[in-house]
C-alpha cells in the first residue's frame, strides 16, 4: 500500500488542477553533491477564472488536502502566481544525484526507472525506457496528465555529454509530449567535488564575485589614494598660509 501511495502522489496533485496544466520538473546539484527537485504544476490564469476565491487561496486550499502525504515523502510546497500563471511549486532535497533519480516521483512516473551509476569520477545517467504513458496500459503517468512537460538539470559540476533539447545559460532542457514517447535521457556528469567546469554555472557565478571583488578592491586603493593626495595638498596649503 506505501508503494502505490508514493507511485500516485504526483497523480494526486494533478487530480487538484485537472487538465490544461504545464510541468516543469528542475534540479540543482550543489558543489555538495546534494540535489535539489522543483516540480512546477501551473496553468495560465484564465483556468482560474471559474473558481470564487483568489487564485492562490484556491491552489493552497486543494495542496492542503494532500499535505500528509507530501510531508511524508518529504516534500514541501506553495502556491504562487504572477502576471500570466499560477500554480504549485514542490521541492524536496536529495542526498546525491542518483538518490534522485532512484526516489524522484517525477521520474517514476515519467520512465518507472532511470539508470544512475557512479563510477570512475563521474555520474552516467541513462532511461532504459521509453516515456511512460496510457499505451504502457495506464492513465496515471505524468505524460498522460499534462500538455507540456519539461525537465531541466543545473549542475556545480560539468556536464560532459547530455542529449538535451535547449541548453541555455548552463541549464539543460528535455521536454516531453504524447508525441515524443521515444524520448530518452542521455548524461554524463563530472563528480570531482573540487572541479568547477568553465561552462557550469557556478563557475560563471563565482568568477563573477571573483571580478565583483578585484573591482571594489580596485576602487578602494583608488579611493585611498585620492583621500591622501587631498589631505597632502590641503596640509601643503596650511603650511604656505602659516607663512
Amino acid at each position: 500500500m506505501r508503494k502505490r501511495i508514493k507511485y500516485g502522489l504526483i497523480i494526486f496533485i494533478v487530480m487538484i488542477f485537472l487538465s490544461g496544466c504545464d510541468a516543469k520538473e528542475s534540479i540543482l546539484i550543489e558543489n555538495t553533491g546534494l540535489t535539489n527537485e522543483s516540480l512546477k504544476i501551473y496553468a495560465d490564469n484564465e483556468y482560474y477564472f471559474s473558481f470564487d476565491e483568489p487564485i492562490t487561496t484556491h491552489i493552497n486550499n486543494q495542496l492542503d488536502l494532500y499535505e500528509n502525504k507530501l510531508y511524508d515523502e518529504g516534500y514541501n510546497y506553495k502556491a504562487y502566481t504572477n502576471m500570466d500563471e499560477s500554480g504549485a511549486q514542490i521541492n524536496k532535497t536529495y542526498d546525491n544525484l542518483c538518490d534522485y533519480f532512484n526516489k524522484s516521483l517525477f521520474i517514476k512516473n515519467l520512465y518507472g526507472s532511470v539508470n544512475c551509476l557512479e563510477k570512475d569520477g563521474y555520474y552516467e545517467i541513462s532511461s532504459n525506457s521509453n516515456v511512460l504513458s496510457s499505451d504502457s496500459n495506464s492513465s496515471n503517468y505524468v505524460v498522460d496528465n499534462f500538455d507540456n512537460i519539461s525537465f531541466s538539470i543545473e549542475s556545480s559540476f560539468d556536464i560532459v555529454k547530455q542529449n538535451a533539447d535547449d541548453v541555455k545559460n548552463g541549464i539543460y532542457t528535455w521536454k516531453f509530449n504524447k508525441d515524443n514517447l521515444d524520448k530518452s535521457i542521455h548524461i554524463k556528469i563530472k563528480t570531482d567535488k573540487k572541479f568547477y567546469g568553465n561552462n557550469s554555472t557556478s563557475y560563471k557565478k563565482n568568477k563573477k564575485k571573483e571580478s565583483s571583488a578585484i573591482y571594489i578592491l580596485i576602487l578602494s586603493v583608488i579611493l585611498v589614494i585620492i583621500l591622501i593626495i587631498m589631505f597632502l595638498r590641503k596640509r601643503r596649503n596650511k603650511i604656505k598660509l602659516s607663512y
